[in-house]
């Protein structure tokens, strides 16, 4: 069950949960939603069903250098990592 905060313009938190929550992972309410009422039904609908399972991709960081590097050797990236993937493997959440 995620509240994503989203004061001040900030929308990391938010556009992070509405992802995993369209991936069937978790539950999310935002804050300009939330009440006791709905909190408690969010928390009943996250309950009652077995989550979806999902793979995070923690390499981001290893293809952000080499990205880096091929551009600053001037070669021509090969398209991996422009778009949002996720490896293979057995990297679910609540595993």
């Amino acid at each position: 069950m995620l509240v994503p905060f989203a004061e001040m313009r900030e929308t990391e938190q938010t556009l992070r949960a509405e992802r995993l929550a369209a991936c069937g992972v978790v539950e999310m309410l935002s804050s300009t939603a939330l009440s006791p009422d709905r909190l408690a039904e969010a928390i009943e609908r996250a309950v009652r069903r077995r989550p979806a399972a999902l793979e995070v991709d923690a390499a981001g960081a290893d293809r952000t250098a080499v990205a880096i590097a091929d551009m600053l050797c001037g070669r021509e990236r090969s398209g991996a990592g422009r778009k949002f993937n996720m490896p293979s493997g057995d990297n679910r959440v609540g595993k």
